[in-house]
């Protein structure tokens, strides 16, 4: 679910005077790199090394409020330094769902999605000849 949007920013602003647009983008800034924080403690707290991909992965600032956040004991880095380009993770995300439909592998982790049950996800059509 979609929880922050231009519609709540608008309105959760609207009670603040003279705040810059400055100000909301640090601090939207901080709360992506919380919430990031947040959920991988959530999940594993033990790591010590954090990879960034995607856009996220371009954002000086963000990669630097990730690190701020994290302190010492981890250490944020893009997937660049694994040899995958951070730019690739959507088409890689895509090829290995196909390789987990194609393999029947399960894709879906119910405790992170709230599903209840495991299954593999999405299914192979083959194009229609003409």
């Amino acid at each position: 679910q979609d929880l922050f949007n231009l519609h709540w920013l608008e309105k959760n602003i609207s009670t603040f005077e003279g705040i810059s647009s400055e100000d909301v983008q640090a601090t939207l800034c901080d709360l992506t790199a919380k919430s990031i924080l947040v959920d991988i403690k959530k999940y594993n707290n033990e790591i010590t090394e954090i990879f960034i991909c995607g856009g996220g992965a371009k954002n000086l600032t963000l990669m630097e409020r990730l690190q701020h956040y994290a302190g010492s004991e981890k250490i944020i880095k893009t997937t660049n330094e694994l040899g995958m380009d951070a730019d690739w993770v959507e088409a890689l995300g895509f090829a290995w769902l196909g390789y987990c439909c194609d393999h029947q592998i399960t894709g879906n982790l119910p405790s992170v999605t709230g599903a209840q049950k495991e299954v593999v996800l999405g299914q192979r059509f083959e194009p229609i000849a003409k």
